[in-house]
This record gives C-alpha cells, sequence and structure tokens, in this order.
C-alpha cells in the first residue's frame, strides 16, 4: 500500500490558524467520545503540542479553523487466530478510513484532508494517523 498523505487545499489559510475547535455533532456518542479521547490523549502526552502549534479550543465560533472526522469504507476482514489457524466461529470485524477535513468555519471552505489507515470501527484512538500527516504536512510546508 502506498503512504498515505495528506492534501492541502489552502496551504495560506492552513499557515495562519493557530485555534482549532472539533465538531464531532456528525458522529455517534461512541465515535465523539473516541475521537475526543484521542485528542486528549495526543494532548496529554505533548504528542499533540509537539507536533502541532495548534491549540485545541470548545469554542468553534472562536477557533481559526474547525477539524472534523469522517470515517469512509467499510472493509469487513475475518481475523485468523493466534497460530494461524481460523475458528469454527471466525471473529469479523469491520474496519474503516479515519479522515480529519480541516476548514474555515465561516466559508465551510476546505483547508487540508488526510485518510488514515484503516482501524477498527471502535478503535480508540482514531486520529493518530490523520494527526501525525498533518503535522508532517505543516513542517514540510513550513521549510
Amino acid at each position: 500500500m502506498p503512504p498515505r498523505k495528506g492534501e492541502i487545499f489552502d496551504g495560506e489559510a492552513l499557515r495562519r490558524v493557530t485555534a482549532f475547535c472539533l465538531d464531532s455533532s456528525h458522529l455517534s456518542h461512541s465515535e465523539a467520545a473516541g475521537v475526543q479521547e484521542s485528542l486528549t490523549r495526543q494532548g496529554q502526552s505533548r504528542k499533540l503540542s509537539e507536533r502541532l502549534s495548534w491549540k485545541l479550543i470548545d469554542n468553534c465560533s472562536q477557533a481559526d479553523a474547525v477539524a472534523r472526522v469522517y470515517y469512509l469504507g467499510a472493509a469487513i476482514r475475518q481475523v485468523v487466530e493466534a497460530g494461524g489457524l481460523r475458528s469454527s466461529s471466525p471473529k469479523v470485524q469491520q474496519e474503516v478510513d479515519p479522515v480529519l477535513v480541516i476548514y474555515d468555519k465561516a466559508a465551510l471552505r476546505l483547508y487540508y484532508r488526510a485518510e488514515g489507515s484503516p482501524i477498527h470501527r471502535d478503535a480508540r484512538y482514531p486520529l493518530a494517523d490523520p494527526l501525525a500527516m498533518l503535522a508532517k504536512d505543516l513542517r514540510t510546508m513550513n521549510q
């Protein structure tokens, strides 16, 4: 699989972002909790602040940009048991690709989009991959 990367649609606007908020209104309660926990976990471990100089704020009306997460796909795969043997009652897991979009809250103009590697539908930290791509793309863009 080729390496995944983000797509920059408005680099100049992306450079000006200092504070962003998360819009999870379209997600189920468990999905929104997973996304929030992912951001909180990365923030507490300083991964987010080391990678991304943006501040996460609760009030979208005061943010420079809005982040939103979508889940694409629905690949179903059968889990192989330890030792490479399939059990008589195979486990099936649903995988999705988390997509992070960053956009202007007023004009709904897209600044950035990154699609992460496939994850389990109920993954605890769905944003690790897309946030890493965003941070890398910002560093590359600012060099």
